[in-house]
């Protein structure tokens, strides 16, 4: 079993994923890895496993990792201010 993901586990990321002439990418947690797939967590609700031949590249998603460091946990900071 490879474990090419294993860096990424628990952390914020967006995967670049091919289905056929698509390509799109993908936000969310990466919370477990297989021998064949990638589990990632959308939305902190939806567990969805990725077959790892589907995915082309990975990287921190910054947008959000941005968002904790200014604002604590984004959802307690999104209900303070209202929102």
């Amino acid at each position: 079993m490879s474990n090419a993901y294993s860096v990424w586990l628990d952390r914020e990321v967006v995967l670049q994923v091919v289905s056929g002439d698509l390509r799109v990418p993908l936000r969310g947690r990466v919370v477990n890895e297989s021998s064949n797939a990638v589990r990632v967590r959308i939305e902190g609700r939806w567990d969805v496993d990725i077959f790892k031949e589907m995915i082309v590249g990975v990287a921190a998603d910054n947008y959000v990792n941005s968002r904790i460091e200014k604002h604590g946990n984004s959802r307690a900071a999104g209900r303070r201010a209202g929102q």
